[in-house]
Parts: C-alpha cells; structure tokens; sequence
C-alpha cells in the first residue's frame, strides 16, 4: 500500500533526493524477469503467467517511483518559473470616513459649545 506524504527540504538536497528515487525505480525493474519473457517459453504456462504477474508488480513500483521523481521535477520547475511575490504594502487608509467622523464631533461640540454660551 502505498501512502501520500508531504514534507519539505532544503532546496539543495531536492537533486539527490530526486536522484536517488530515479535510481531506486531503474534498479527495481526485475531484468530477469524480463529476460525470462524474451526466451523460448510455454506461452500458456502456469510459470509464464507468474513470471508476467512478478514482472507487472516490479513495474508498478518502478511508475510509482518515477512518478514521485516526476512530481518532484515538474514542482521544482513550477517554483523556479513562479515569479518571487513582493510583499505588498498596504496602502493609505480611506480617511473619507474619518474626516466625516470628525467633522460631525466638531459640529457636536460646537453646538454643546454654542448652548453653554448661551444658557
């Protein structure tokens, strides 16, 4: 069974690592087994059907090795292609809504100004 993960690490081990998974998927393909297809054999044999089953195992665990190489790849390229995203800033706040707010207080006051004085 086969689990999906996600982890990061440094931008300098992504080579290896992906080298490494190649390696792993051309090393796991049973040549053997291949060579066992290539010679004279009973095509219709229990052995032959063993032989393709172990064959196909073997290549299942090779695509999904060089898949995850292939993922790793086309990720990398992804980010090396993404332009880097400055920062934005965010820009000046809306003061309409203030000076209204201020305006209103001044008038506010004015008034409360205007009542003292004349009560």
């Amino acid at each position: 069974m086969r689990v999906k993960i996600q982890y990061s690490i440094d931008m300098d081990e992504l080579p290896q690592l992906t080298a490494e998974l190649i390696e792993k998927a051309v090393t796991h393909i049973d040549l053997d087994l291949l060579q066992e297809l290539q010679a004279p054999y009973d095509l219709l044999s229990l052995d032959t059907a063993e032989c393709i089953d172990k064959l196909r195992q073997s290549l299942a665990v090779t695509d999904a090795l060089l898949g995850d190489a292939h993922n790793i790849i086309l990720g990398y390229l992804q980010y090396k292609s993404t332009p880097e995203q400055m920062p934005t800033m965010p820009g000046p706040p809306d003061t309409t809504q203030l000076q209204q707010k201020l305006d209103m207080f001044k008038q506010a006051l004015a008034q409360e100004t205007d009542d003292e004085v004349s009560g």
